[in-house]
């Protein structure tokens, strides 16, 4: 089984590190486009046009499926209603995965934010209260490698004070950047749930793996 999986840059290794975890026999084909990155401060229809270029460029490798290694991009793809042939795993949509109820946040990029496609993807699941938060500069200093520090320490107090005394019950990591600031995080949220998008997608690729695997050892 060959898996497709992309990014605007590290972020997506979160998703990939899970679904190694699960899929430790599966091929992987990982995308970085630290070329474009970041996707989170783009206007939509530029980040929809890169996306559609990532997937054809993934078709191309024959990859058996693909999975969304970033929460933005995924955002954009909601609007791109042709069949890709191959099935394709929304991080956004995994979220439905897990059983969130109460006041719910959603820390994410500018534009996975303005988008509002996680407020709307909880609030089909029957969440009621809904606050989001764009915490942009996480992305800039995770793709610099500083995950712990006096500044990401005020990066993290800065952003996520509004959602602490908003009070949820979970708050939903939308940007795969921000598992690898989750320490931080949680030391700014302290008792609150942190959901991870990541690993809910993950597990629903590999409950579905085995649909997608040759059944013979030779074309694997």
């Amino acid at each position: 089984m060959k898996i497709g999986l992309f990014d605007s840059g590290i972020g997506g290794l979160s998703v990939l590190y899970e679904l190694v975890k699960r899929i430790p026999s599966a091929r992987y084909i990982y995308i970085a486009d630290t070329f474009r990155a970041p996707y989170g401060t783009k206007p939509m229809e530029d980040i929809l046009r890169i996306s559609l270029e990532i997937l054809s460029f993934l078709k191309l490798k024959g990859v058996d499926c693909i999975v969304s290694g970033c929460n933005t991009s995924d955002a954009s793809l909601q609007s791109f209603k042709s069949d890709l042939g191959i099935p394709y795993y929304s991080i956004v949509k995994s979220v439905a995965f897990n059983e969130l109820q109460g006041k719910v946040a959603v820390i994410g990029t500018e534009a996975t934010v303005k988008s509002g496609i996680y407020k709307s993807q909880l609030e089909n699941i029957g969440v009621t209260s809904v606050f989001q938060r764009s915490c942009q500069l996480f992305v800039a200093v995770v793709e610099e490698g500083i995950t712990k520090g006096k500044m990401v320490d005020a990066i993290a107090k800065f952003y996520l004070t509004p959602v602490r005394r908003y009070n949820p019950s979970s708050v939903v990591l939308g940007c795969t950047h921000f598992p690898h600031l989750k320490r931080v995080i949680q030391s700014q949220l302290p008792g609150i749930f942190l959901c991870d998008p990541a690993k809910s997608v993950a597990e629903i690729v590999s409950r579905d793996c085995l649909l997608y695997t040759s059944p013979s050892p030779r074309d694997s």
